[in-house]
C-alpha cells in the first residue's frame, strides 16, 4: 500500500526544478489536497443540513474547493524564501 502512495511523489521529484525541491513539492501537494478537502467539508457543513445533503450544488462545491486549494498553492509560492 505504501508503494501506491509514494508513486505520486516520484512524479513530483521529477518535476522539481529551480528553488523548489522535491520536499517542497511534497509538502505543498499535501497542503493543497488537505485544504481542498477542508473547503469541501466546510461547504457541505455550512450549505447543507441533513435533509438537503442530496441537493448540494456540485458546481459550487467544486468551485469553493478548488479555489481553496489554489489559494493554498499560491500561499506556498509566496512564503518560499530560498
Amino acid at each position: 500500500m505504501s508503494h501506491a502512495i509514494e508513486e505520486p511523489y516520484a512524479v513530483l521529484e521529477a518535476v522539481a526544478v529551480g528553488k523548489y525541491s522535491a520536499e517542497w513539492w511534497k509538502d505543498t501537494a499535501d497542503r493543497v489536497v488537505s485544504t481542498t478537502a477542508q473547503g469541501a467539508i466546510a461547504y457541505l457543513g455550512v450549505g447543507a443540513v441533513a435533509p438537503n445533503l442530496l441537493h448540494v450544488d456540485l458546481l459550487s462545491l467544486a468551485a469553493v474547493s478548488v479555489m481553496a486549494g489554489a489559494l493554498a498553492f499560491l500561499k506556498a509560492l509566496a512564503v518560499t524564501r530560498r
